[in-house]
């Protein structure tokens, strides 16, 4: 084992320990030897639309000195521990394992993938080591003269594809990238009984004063005192518009918390957030909003051991959004504010720093080009539509800051309802 394979191994041991954070955002996996051209181009066109997304590698201790030709991608050293495999997949947010070649994978490490419920995507001919995981490969690029034999595998017909073009192989595998893999984390045996357990002893004392679940409008608009003009701010650039500090509010809703180390705007009525690191970095009381019942069940069970209060609500719940439209994408959190704030029928509705990572001074407000985009979960031009028709649907007044929302929703209404089209 030479010194840069050890180093991998111990970087391994530290993220899986949690002594090392590991990057954010989703992560795909390769095993290739060798270099496969197929794969080089499938992950580039992946990283030209989706940036923010992690790619790690698989690598011996004879290929750790190599490259893929790839900027950005991470090796890994081979787990030959279950416990390890699972740790790493579950805090590196592995998503899909590409398979090229005939890369050195213990059969024991494809189990454990499988069973994480990692997809399973392998370009070109499927070596014999896959043939017992034939029925799990979600996604088989080979060309139409090998097709016969990864069937004759066992690779199922609809998981086959013989165009290999990059955007091609990009379009069948977004579906895989964007769904949650399962089983999720609080899927774990432990997480179970806990969240079966959180109202019972003795677990009933830790929650009885911590969590309050307001259940509908009614109650989410009397907590806030009934407010005649919500303003609505995401992290764009525009959310520190000195136009802001001319428009006066009775709520004010903001998304997870990187706005903390800002100067304005930083005591929200409401922090929509799915993220626990964000219920433990605001330091005072206040009202969370999670998309969904499975969200708030994680992020309040990781918050367990905080000792403020922690009153939330879920936008399934109160029923805002139809998180279909966004079917096989995801709603941001700022998408479901905008919603909830229009659900709630105010007078007026201030719109902020919701700039759909297309303002040409970045994503952030500071952070300049820096900063990436959407990450692979969402789409931008389905959020672009949702908040434009939910606002268009909306009776009271509307008020943009930022240009570049500002602009899509000038259009639309100087657009005649009966030919309005919507982006797409």
């Amino acid at each position: 084992m030479n010194l840069a394979h050890l180093n991998l191994r111990i970087r391994n041991w530290a993220w899986s320990l949690g002594l090392l954070r590991p990057p954010p955002h989703r992560s795909i996996l390769i095993a290739e030897r060798p270099p496969n051209a197929e794969l080089h181009a499938l992950l580039h066109a992946i990283r030209a639309e989706h940036p923010r997304i992690n790619v790690f590698m698989l690598s011996d201790a004879a290929q750790t000195d190599t490259t893929t030709g790839l900027q950005g991608v991470v090796p890994l050293a081979p787990w030959h521990s279950t416990w390890m495999a699972r740790r790493l997949l579950g805090r590196l947010r592995v998503q899909v394992l590409i398979v090229a070649g005939e890369p050195a994978i213990p059969t024991s490490t494809l189990a454990t993938v499988v069973g994480e419920g990692v997809k399973l995507v392998v370009i070109g001919r499927p070596s014999q080591q896959l043939a017992g995981f034939a029925k799990d490969v979600a996604l088989c690029a080979v060309a139409a003269d090998a097709a016969v034999n990864a069937e004759h595998l066992g690779v199922r017909p609809d998981a086959l594809a013989t165009d290999l073009d990059s955007h091609a192989l990009f379009a069948r595998m977004t579906p895989l990238l964007i769904t949650e893999r399962a089983p999720a984390k609080a899927s774990r045996p432990v997480e179970r009984f806990v969240l079966a357990n959180l109202h019972r002893p003795p677990f009933a004392w830790l929650v009885r004063d911590k969590y309050e679940v307001l259940t509908t409008l009614a109650e989410l608009d009397e907590r806030l005192g009934h407010p005649s003009t919500i303003m609505c701010l995401g992290n764009g650039p525009s959310s520190e518009d000195p136009d802001l500090d001319a428009l006066p509010f009775d709520a004010l809703f903001r998304v997870n918390h990187t706005w903390l180390t800002r100067a304005r705007h930083t005591d929200p009525d409401v922090i929509f957030t799915g993220l626990k690191d964000t219920v433990k970095a605001y330091p005072r009381a206040t009202l969370f909003g999670f998309q969904t019942e499975d969200a708030a069940r994680r992020v309040t069970l990781r918050a367990l051991l905080l000792r403020r209060p922690m009153p939330y609500f879920t936008a399934e719940r109160l029923g805002v959004v139809d998180f279909h439209f966004f079917e096989p994408y995801k709603p941001t959190n700022g998408a479901v504010m905008i919603a909830t704030a229009v659900a709630l029928r105010p007078e007026r509705i201030i719109v902020a720093g919701v700039d759909l990572f297309s303002d040409p001074r970045g994503a952030y407000p500071g952070a300049g080009q820096d900063g990436g985009g959407y990450t692979i979960a969402h789409n931008r031009a389905l959020e672009a539509r949702f908040i434009l028709e939910t606002l268009a649907a909306f009776d009271g007044d509307v008020i943009v800051v930022g240009d570049v929302l500002k602009e899509r929703w000038r259009s639309l209404r100087a657009t005649p309802a009966s030919e309005r089209q919507m982006p797409s």
